[in-house]
């Protein structure tokens, strides 16, 4: 639910924790 790489769900919604994953695969 953060600024998150767009190539993946934003799945950090569900916990609320601004969760950097910037997994560009």
């Amino acid at each position: 639910g953060s600024v998150v790489s767009k190539d993946i769900p934003d799945y950090t919604v569900a916990y609320g924790n601004p969760i950097q994953l910037h997994s560009k695969h």
